[in-house]
């Protein structure tokens, strides 16, 4: 059988997928052993994602569908937010008479409730704004998302997709400059022992890039930025941005009025 006819038992999939990427022999310029993991995890997935996404039996949603799907998804988001933000407050209101010692920065020190619930609600939302992009990029039937349809983690991997060509590996942040200089490092790692992968930024914003290929990548990294990394997945940037902009607007009226 071809690996794609397990395509309907997700199970027997997976273990097939299993058995697979054992065989696969790994580069020796990867020794770390998480990201062999992921190389063998990749190069297995690889086979079953040639014949996904050149399936022409598989639905492909109209602009107006993934619109809706969208809306849904910051629909969601709003509601996931403002549960998570009431608990923020209600953390900060009950910890409010421990002492200094316990505190752990200078707003909170200093009981400036507004100061320090306003940094923690920018946490929040960054980070979960960050898997909404990820679940909107996954509305494309040229995306495939690993962790949802086969519960499968790929150390540094958002979500995969297809360019009409390449099959391509993608790491996806808010904005350019999401990645601290630390970080940047681990996602040269994750990302250059795939050919063609993408460091994207769902955001066209930012100070500069702060993720930059290094000279000892296996492959090199391509970057792209809002419009240039949605349009490769025929998903309307403008309409993902205008989202999040309500959203923010939204949040903030919530907050603050």
């Amino acid at each position: 059988m071809n690996i794609y006819d397990y395509k309907d038992n997700i199970l027997q999939l997976t273990m097939e997928l299993e058995q697979l990427r054992h065989t696969i022999p790994i580069p020796k310029e990867i020794t770390d052993s998480d990201l062999k993991e992921a190389y063998t995890k990749a190069r297995a997935l690889d086979q079953y994602l040639q014949y996904y996404f050149n399936d022409k039996s598989r639905p492909i949603a109209s602009k107006d569908k993934i619109n809706e799907g969208i809306d849904k998804i910051f629909e969601g988001c709003y509601k996931l937010l403002i549960g998570s933000l009431e608990n923020v407050k209600a953390k900060f209101l009950k910890e409010k008479d421990l002492p200094d010692s316990d505190r752990v920065n200078l707003f909170e020190l200093a009981g400036t409730e507004h100061l320090f619930l306003s940094n923690q609600y920018t946490r929040v939302i960054t980070e979960n704004l960050g898997h909404r992009f990820e679940e909107i990029a996954s509305l494309s039937h040229l995306a495939f998302n690993h962790e949802t349809e086969l519960n499968w983690n790929i150390r540094g991997i958002d979500v995969i997709i297809f360019d009409g060509t390449n099959i391509r590996y993608t790491q996806l942040k808010t904005k350019r400059d999401t990645l601290t200089g630390s970080q940047v490092p681990r996602s040269n790692q994750e990302l250059s022992i795939h050919q063609n992968s993408i460091f994207a930024a769902a955001l066209d914003i930012g100070n500069g890039w702060t993720f930059n290929n290094r000279k000892d990548n296996l492959y090199p990294v391509t970057r792209l930025a809002g419009e240039s990394f949605w349009k490769l997945i025929d998903i309307d940037y403008s309409y993902v941005l205008g989202k999040s902009k309500e959203l923010m607007k939204k949040l903030e009226d919530y907050l603050y009025t």
